[in-house]
């Protein structure tokens, strides 16, 4: 009786600590379990921005599609599929992709930033300020860099008119 309590307890000590690194420390979590779908993304999410800063852009689809094994409503998954979709130059695959992760997950700031930035990029002026306007409400660390954008986007007559529902 004594082994299983200690393997049960074992178990559930490893899960906690997979539950609490999982986003600060991803490598860690994926020590104890190398499948784990939110450290993958996690690991995944500092990959990406670490070869941003390099001036590389990754694609890290195999990770994504290993983390929706074990996760398959993660959005952020979705989104990193999307991305890498976009490397490959297959843009409408890309915003698919990261349309789905944002039904998944409506607070999936990579990609309503992507799917923004995808707007302005075809010149759908209301698409993108309805874009704006949900990543304004619902995430402080983009406030900042979204109204400095915004302001430099209300010179313009078109865009000034498009935003007066807002």
């Amino acid at each position: 009786l004594i082994i299983p309590i200690a393997a049960l307890a074992y178990l559930a000590g490893a899960n906690a600590v997979v539950n609490a690194t999982r986003v600060g420390a991803p490598g860690t979590a994926l020590a104890i379990n190398a499948s784990d779908g939110g450290a993958l993304v996690a690991q995944s999410n500092q990959k990406w921005a670490a070869g941003v800063q390099q001036g590389k852009v990754l694609d890290l689809s195999g990770a994504a599609r290993k983390a929706l094994r074990t996760a398959p409503l993660s959005g952020g998954a979705l989104r990193l599929m999307g991305f890498g979709a976009n490397t490959k130059g297959d843009a409408k695959r890309a915003e698919r992709l990261n349309l789905l992760a944002t039904k998944v997950t409506r607070r999936e700031k990579g990609a309503q930033l992507w799917l923004m930035e995808a707007a302005v990029a075809r010149n759908d002026i209301k698409g993108a300020l309805a874009r704006y306007d949900f990543l304004l409400a619902t995430d402080n660390s983009v406030r900042d860099q979204l109204f400095r954008q915004l302001e430099l986007a209300l010179a313009d007559p078109e865009i000034r008119v498009a935003f007066i529902p807002y």
